[in-house]
């Protein structure tokens, strides 16, 4: 499911969630003015009151919580390998190069392929296969993701640092 799905499908469940919980805001109200130590008594005025009064704080605390879902969705889906998100998220590349080794993603592709895949941008070419550069790790660490061709496919791909 791609993420703009996931997304609508939040929202849509928070606004549903949230219109619930309004809905059955006066039967709650009306519930607590009914108990024998309820500080008023149960009246339709106080109870159409109460719940216009708690309409406000229901719906911060539905978005909240939508945001907070929504927010963790998106993050969830940028952690997997694709080649969107190798362009969109070039600060993750040390980890779907992981990914990409790990699940030998490049196994028996061309070089066209893999240029397709991963693109032009950080790429070397070297007699033995291509070279994308994944930046640095931190301070003195930097990495590469090296493929490697034998009669024009990947046979292997190698993350290598120094």
């Amino acid at each position: 499911m791609d993420t703009n799905a996931l997304q609508h499908i939040v929202w849509v469940s928070g606004i549903v969630i949230t219109a619930l919980l309004i809905l059955i805001c006066p039967a709650i109200w009306w519930k607590i003015s009914k108990k024998k130590d309820a500080p008023f008594r149960p009246n339709m005025i106080n109870v159409f009151f109460q719940t216009l009064i708690s309409i406000p704080f229901i719906l911060i605390i539905g978005l909240i919580i939508t945001l907070v879902v929504d927010s963790y969705l998106i993050e969830d889906s940028s952690k997997e390998f694709s080649s969107e998100n190798w362009h969109k998220y070039a600060e993750k590349r040390t980890e779907y190069a992981n990914q990409i080794v790990d699940n030998q993603l490049l196994i028996g592709k061309t070089k066209e392929e893999v240029v397709a895949i991963l693109g032009n941008d950080t790429v070397n070419y070297f007699s033995f296969g291509i070279r994308y550069d994944l930046g640095n790790q931190s301070a003195i660490d930097r990495y590469w993701l090296l493929i490697h061709f034998e009669d024009g496919k990947v046979y292997e791909v190698i993350k290598a640092g120094m």
